[in-house]
């Protein structure tokens, strides 16, 4: 469980931190510095590398974008990334849950027809 590993690993007396994980999904863990159990923030934040990686094996025939040769080498559409941050999800109270269920080749059809 990734939450006993941060809380073990992580915390550190005295110090609120943040950990963020961005692997298929990006996660952050909160941990507070008292300590408080009670307190600690365990979320799911949305996609992290799960639509690139999707988009280099449907497009580029390559498992990933390695060393972000492809990203580095496009420009930012305004107009898709606001109707990508325009999914409930990122409207949602935390804690929350997705995954590639969601955020896939889909999502971004979806949020190109807005």
């Amino acid at each position: 469980m990734a939450l006993y590993g941060d809380v073990l690993l992580g915390s550190k007396a005295g110090e609120n931190r943040i950990l963020l994980n961005i692997g298929g999904i990006a996660n952050l863990t909160f941990l507070p510095a008292d300590g408080n159990y009670a307190c600690i923030l365990c979320t799911d934040i949305g996609p992290g590398n799960t639509l690139i990686d999707a988009a280099c094996r449907k497009y580029f025939n390559k498992d990933y974008d390695e060393d972000s040769k492809i990203a580095f080498n496009g420009n930012v559409n305004e107009a898709l990334l606001k109707a990508l941050l325009d999914h409930p999800f990122f409207k949602e109270s935390s804690p929350k849950t997705t995954g590639p269920e969601l955020f896939n080749l889909s999502f971004v059809a979806d949020a190109q027809q807005q």
